[in-house]
């Protein structure tokens, strides 16, 4: 579900203004999905999430703070990078307020006959309740590269990570790997399409990996405005069965 949301953002800054660019972008939307997570109970996420992002030449630094309403297993557990699932299950519970602050990272590294290696890097800070289970408490970090075509309408693209996750208190959490492959499509009159199978390593044990399908329309609206709407199928236990999101992106000064 953050993952999505992550996703669509990129591909919003990515048409909102010019590589070489400098530019300031602010972004919200709202974003639902459910599924059981590898536990007995159907748990449903509604994020509404507020970003501000600043893109230079080569390179681009993000904020985003997400509200967060989880109903469902307490097991499942909001984080910055998707929700972890903590082990043992236990009872539901509806919870809501403010989830963990991220800060990201991007950097081009090399340029390779039309293609494009870059570095992205992703902080996550607590800032969520930790006994309403909307964050684990802890510091997480992700790292990894993204190699990307340049050039053409069909785009493909491939990135590969690793995320450290914070254990809480009486809990710990598996480090592990993220990965994402896809096709990027210029559709013309300024139209992006955007098709991706995306991975997470499980955080437990007891739960499966995250394989998932994801697609976005984005939709300029003007100069300045860009509307992502996206939807997520899951491929494994371990993600969530469907999500259904919007994204508005406004582009502030460049």
């Amino acid at each position: 579900m953050f993952r999505i949301i992550a996703l669509g953002t990129a591909l919003s800054f990515a048409i909102a203004a010019p590589a070489a660019a400098q530019s300031v972008t602010v972004s919200s939307g709202v974003d639902y999905s459910s599924g059981s997570y590898g536990t007995d109970t159907d748990t449903s996420i509604l994020v509404v999430p507020f970003s501000l992002r600043t893109r230079g030449d080569g390179w681009s630094v993000g904020v985003s703070v997400p509200y967060i309403n989880i109903d469902g297993s307490s097991s499942v557990v909001g984080g910055g990078g998707g929700p972890i699932i903590t082990d043992p299950d236990a009872e539901t519970s509806s919870r809501s307020g403010v989830g963990d602050l991220s800060v990201r990272l991007n950097v081009d590294i090399a340029e390779l006959e039309g293609m494009e290696v870059s570095f992205g890097g992703r902080l996550k800070l607590p800032t969520g309740n930790r006994e309403k289970r909307l964050s684990t408490g802890e510091t997480d970090i992700s790292a990894g590269l993204e190699v990307s075509a340049t050039r053409g309408d069909i785009l493909p693209y491939a990135e590969l990570g690793y995320r450290v996750l914070g254990d809480p208190e009486g809990t710990t959490l598996d480090d592990g790997i993220y990965g994402s492959a896809g096709l990027t499509f210029l559709l013309g009159d300024g139209l992006v399409g955007l098709a991706s199978y995306d991975y997470t390593a499980a955080s437990v044990s007891t739960s499966e990996d995250s394989h998932s399908l994801f697609g976005a329309l984005v939709i300029p609206a003007g100069d300045r405005l860009s509307v992502t709407s996206y939807g997520t199928l899951g491929l494994s236990e371990g993600a969530p069965d469907y999500g259904l999101g919007l994204l508005l992106s406004f582009k502030l000064a460049e």
